[in-house]
């Protein structure tokens, strides 16, 4: 018996006639994709080309710790990480955000200073508290242009605050810096294919970015095999509908909001005018209301 709607088997199917897949900017696929075992070697890959920590180490102490996929409430959900990785004392944390909004901007920021603190509460019982970094995938330019940026705590002059604040460090990957690069898989540096590979919805493109590279291959068909999975399309397809809401709900709260604030600044008119003992029918003139709504606001003085 089918648990999901039709809709999800028309997108499926919508899916395998354009040749394309639900890509990896998608957070669901994203953290889906990452922790699967076979993906291990890619993952540690990522971490140490950004963080320059040794990727054997990485592979061989890393823990990727599954919080997302227990939490059901929204709310809660919004207040996790896409992928939290422990690799000895150290604890890394990956984001991706395809719209790279202030909203989630300042989500992750919250995310990072509250692992902070977590690990300095740790290093009161421990001389070693290791590093606490965000890798943040970014859809959309954010904070620099370049492919990779690093972002330390530092004062208004641009000082470390101090020593231990070293341990703490934020990387930018500027996903947008690839979306006019050239398909030329042999001027592609791994870790641009990898990028690109997570960014691609077209399976033709996808094929011709990991040819050659057995762990990158391996990535594609996860990806191809999670975009005919109707679970996984129907999360993704509710989210988008929630998320297209929450849009239209906010815009309609802004418009909401801009004319209780016109709505605010015509009785302000009304009562100057009243003040400067302007006659009614000239108030109901000048501000395009009618004489009972200037009488209504002036009995409210």
């Amino acid at each position: 018996m089918k648990t999901y709607s039709i809709a999800v088997d028309e997108i499926i199917r919508e899916l395998e006639e354009k040749g394309e897949v639900i890509n990896a900017l998608n957070d669901r696929v994203f953290k889906s994709l990452f922790t699967d075992d076979n993906m291990r070697g890619i993952l540690s890959y990522i971490i140490s080309y950004v963080t320059e920590i040794d990727k054997d180490y990485i592979y061989e102490n890393m823990y990727v710790t599954e919080s997302y996929e227990s939490v059901h409430n929204i709310k809660e959900r919004e207040n996790t990480h896409d992928l939290k990785v422990e690799v000895g004392s150290n604890v890394i944390t990956l984001e991706m955000n395809q719209f790279n909004d202030r909203e989630t901007r300042f989500r992750n920021s919250a995310h990072f200073h509250e692992s902070i603190i977590k690990k300095l509460e740790k290093a009161k019982k421990k001389e070693d508290i290791g590093r606490v970094i965000q890798i943040s995938f970014d859809g959309k330019v954010g904070y620099s242009s370049d492919l990779i940026s690093s972002i330390m705590m530092m004062d208004l002059k641009r000082h470390i605050i101090d020593s231990s604040e070293e341990n703490f460090i934020k990387y930018k990957i500027n996903l947008s810096k690839l979306r006019k690069i050239d398909y030329n898989v042999s001027k592609l540096s791994r870790f641009e294919r990898i990028l690109l590979i997570m960014m691609e919805n077209k399976k033709r493109k996808l094929k011709s970015l990991a040819k050659g590279d057995k762990e990158l291959e391996t990535m594609v068909k996860k990806v191809e095999d999670m975009s005919k999975d109707p679970n996984m399309v129907r999360y993704i397809n509710d989210e988008n509908l929630k998320r297209i809401a929450y849009e239209m709900d906010m815009e309609e709260s802004n418009k909401k909001g801009h004319e209780t604030g016109a709505h605010e600044k015509q009785r302000e008119i009304v009562k100057n005018m009243l003040e400067k003992n302007v006659d009614i029918k000239d108030i109901a003139c000048y501000t395009g209301l009618e004489e009972e709504e200037v009488l209504k606001i002036k009995g409210q003085y």
